[in-house]
């Protein structure tokens, strides 16, 4: 991970050429897929930051710098600390719709951001991020129906929101279903497109029927 780092830096003022950003960003998304610690997340991001800074017209660098903050902030205890790193992810996550990035993975994406401000303080934040978060990810859904991160954070909001205010299990189990149902049928097209969720649709689902 140091060696990569160092690599990306020295490059960080220069374009990289088409197979030299693929090689990059391919080493990263193999690490992404091993992290698990608050510092791996941590160099990952800035990875794919100077990524970013050296091939300035990709949104999929800016995409997973996000993605890898995102993930920090749910690991983090300290509450200003989790809101200033969502701070930060929803800022890059709008470079990367800046870019042209995927509508519907950066609303996914950016519901995911709602969700992780919810979890810093849910007793006060519930009732303004729990609907943020479900009307963002119905129009993501209707972007694209058979985005999987999709169905699944929808299903998974859905689910931990009591029936009275439109959630609970009745509606949430068909969604979460599908989601992972198109998590093991969807054709791979892009080797840089997101794959996150699947293994926490599959755990979302197993207690949801338990």
């Amino acid at each position: 991970m140091k060696k990569l780092i160092i690599i990306l830096i020295s490059l960080s003022s220069f374009s990289l050429s088409a197979q030299n950003y693929l090689t990059a960003m391919s080493d990263c998304l193999a690490q992404l897929e091993k992290a698990e610690t608050i510092q791996e997340y941590t160099d990952l991001a800035l990875a794919f930051e100077r990524i970013g800074i050296a091939e300035k017209t990709k949104w999929h660098p800016y995409y997973y710098q996000a993605f890898c903050l995102l993930v920090k902030s749910f690991m983090l205890k300290d509450a200003d600390s989790r809101d200033n790193i969502i701070d930060a992810a929803e800022g890059i996550i709008k470079k990367a719709g800046e870019l042209g990035g995927d509508k519907g993975e950066l609303s996914a994406l950016q519901a995911r951001a709602f969700q992780a401000r919810l979890s810093v303080d849910p007793g006060t934040r519930a009732m303004q991020y729990g609907p943020k978060t479900t009307m963002l990810l119905a129009e993501a859904r209707a972007q694209n129906p058979n985005n999987p991160r999709v169905l699944f954070l929808l299903g998974q909001n859905l689910l931990f929101t009591p029936a009275g205010f439109g959630g609970g299990k009745e509606k949430a189990l068909p969604l979460i279903e599908q989601a992972v149902e198109k998590f093991n049928t969807a054709p791979v097209q892009d080797p840089l497109a997101p794959s996150w969720g699947r293994e926490e649709a599959t755990s979302l689902l197993a207690n949801a029927k338990k």
